[in-house]
């Protein structure tokens, strides 16, 4: 209803007003089948089958080293490889470049205590985006940014070969182009838990895109607090409330690329790009029909 929508823009706008609202490129949860962007808290963990496959990658200057990973279709995006700098087994690595299988791109060897000494053979590649993993070495270390998915879920130009096909196809296509050329020495099914979109249950990849954020991740104790002063019905949503603000990883994402649901109350300028935001007297206001009050200013 008009009055709903009213109440919800004056609210985006009053939490903007007291600089809880931002809006930002980042990397961010997308759903490839609903083409949008979701918050953390509209995901679910599901049980599903994988392959982990072992890779062989080169180095610069001669040798090879073993890596393994559920996601071969991303080897496009690879802008590291990471190992523990406790291993011994790889500390001739230090200050070595890895040279991408397939792609022949060469990509900076590193150190970081977050790669497991017991998974796999030690060394992982990052790619932009597999997971948080990735997203956090990737800020932290000023990687490369190589995005190689589309909003649509599929292969874009730095895929090579695979450009135009899905995930699943080009990974199918990507595990059959390694074996053909003796760098697959190895696969081993498995079932780990993915990401997925509760909506749909699309498994979810990360994509950067220009979202509205709400800030919460300094105001985790005050909502914890707030949440023990409701009343639930039933019961078993204040724990599942509870879980859902102490896991909080990154501020609550708002914006969805959907048709439908409340309009945010702002236009953006054609010539320089900033939002222009509707007065609270104006609300509710339809941004497709309505015009701003003012000009940009």
């Amino acid at each position: 209803s008009p009055w709903v929508r009213g109440l919800s823009q004056r609210s985006f706008l009053d939490l903007h007003s007291k600089g809880r609202i931002y809006r930002k490129s980042m990397p961010t949860l997308w759903c490839p089948d609903c083409r949008t962007a979701v918050a953390q808290a509209e995901t679910e963990d599901r049980e599903l089958d994988s392959v982990f496959h072992d890779l062989v990658f080169g180095l610069a200057g001669g040798g090879t080293i073993p890596i393994a990973t559920t996601r071969p279709e991303l080897l496009p995006a690879c802008s590291a490889v990471f190992r523990n700098p406790e291993d011994g087994r790889w500390a001739h690595l230090e200050g070595r470049s890895a040279v991408v299988p397939l792609f022949g791109r060469e990509v900076p060897v590193l150190a970081d205590g977050r790669v497991s000494l017991e998974k796999g053979s030690g060394l992982v590649m990052c790619c932009t985006f597999g997971d948080t993993t990735d997203i956090a070495w990737w800020e932290e270390y000023g990687l490369e940014l190589r995005i190689a998915l589309e909003r649509n879920g599929r292969m874009n130009e730095l895929a090579g070969p695979c450009q135009g096909l899905t995930v699943k196809e080009a990974r199918a296509r990507v595990v059959e182009d390694l074996t053909a050329g003796g760098l697959l020495t190895g696969s081993k099914p498995l079932v780990h838990a993915v990401n997925v979109h509760e909506r749909c249950g699309t498994a979810l990849e990360y994509l950067v895109t220009p979202q509205w954020f709400i800030r919460i991740l300094d105001i985790r104790d005050e909502l914890l607090e707030r949440g023990r002063q409701v009343k639930w019905h039933p019961e078993m949503f204040r724990v599942r409330y509870d879980h859902w603000v102490e896991n909080l990883r990154w501020d609550w994402c708002i914006s969805r690329q959907r048709y439908y649901g409340v309009p945010f109350p702002l236009w953006y300028c054609g010539s320089c790009g900033e939002p222009v935001f509707a007065r609270a007297e104006d609300l509710p206001v339809d941004p497709l029909e309505d015009s701003p009050s003012g000009p940009c200013p």
